[in-house]
């Protein structure tokens, strides 16, 4: 996934696999397996805050890598979203996300998928509406999730959790998430969707679909692309992209598809 970024400059990154090198000597040059804070410093980018799970060589050894929901920043906060494949969601203070600690995560929150299949190979993705506030997940052998988010405590609650009954992606592959909406106009934020149908996006090419749900009730699916007679290959790691009353999907079968009102 991309790096998020915020006003000042400061870059966020969510990093898998690789090599760890936390120790009291303030060796920050190998950030796998956390998150981090890069701040330009010159010609140069600075780490200035980091998370770093406790248990990050059991989920290394166990390809269970922290990172691979991603990043995100929740607008006007000062908090940054990601997971893990153990199924963890995480949100951290991005200024002080909570280093490495080898006896427990220090951090501002961590919810769990509750799904050992669901691995977070995703794109999550927010909305502000007029009364809710929502981050989005959709995990591959999992159902779409929007969570609550309350800005008074800065937390997502976890007793809020709203569960789609579309039937989501399997495989390795999960969704990528983009939120559109006409301004403040209540009823006119759109969750859109696109993923590999019924095909491990891992290891072949696979068909896509592209789904539009009520961001604001994700109960209620807007269309899909199947109501559309041609089909096309998923691209990964590639979110819908939303302009001037077109959504633009990158696909593998050498186009970009534009929806739109014909």
């Amino acid at each position: 996934m991309g790096l998020s970024a915020d006003d000042a400059g400061n870059l966020y990154a969510a990093v898998g696999n690789g090599t760890v090198t936390i120790n009291n000597n303030g060796d920050l040059r190998n950030m796998a397996e956390g998150a981090s804070k890069l701040t330009p410093s010159g010609s140069e980018l600075k780490v200035t805050s980091y998370f770093i799970p406790y248990n990050y060589p059991t989920l290394d050894s166990f390809d269970v890598d922290f990172g691979s929901l991603g990043s995100l920043l929740i607008p006007d906060s000062k908090y940054f979203f990601t997971g893990c494949k153990d199924g963890s969601l995480y949100l951290l203070d991005k200024d002080d996300m909570g280093g490495y600690n080898s006896n427990s995560n220090q951090v501002h929150q961590r919810l769990s998928l509750n799904n050992p299949d669901a691995k977070e190979h995703c794109q999550a993705a927010f909305f502000k509406g007029l009364s809710n506030e929502f981050v989005y997940v959709w995990s591959e052998n999992d159902n779409l999730k929007a969570i609550l988010f309350d800005r008074s405590t800065g937390m997502l609650t976890d007793n809020s959790i709203f569960t789609s009954s579309v039937a989501g992606p399997t495989g390795h592959t999960g969704a990528m998430l983009s939120v559109s909406s006409n301004g403040s106009i209540a009823g006119s934020g759109i969750l859109w969707a696109v993923f590999p149908s019924n095909c491990n996006a891992e290891d072949n090419i696979c068909p896509g679909i592209l789904y539009a749900f009520n961001a604001d009730d994700i109960s209620h699916e807007l269309w899909n692309s199947n109501t559309d007679p041609d089909t096309w290959n998923f691209a990964k790691f590639s979110a819908p992209t939303i302009a001037n009353g077109h959504v633009y999907v990158a696909t593998f079968s050498g186009y970009v598809n534009v929806y739109g009102i014909k």
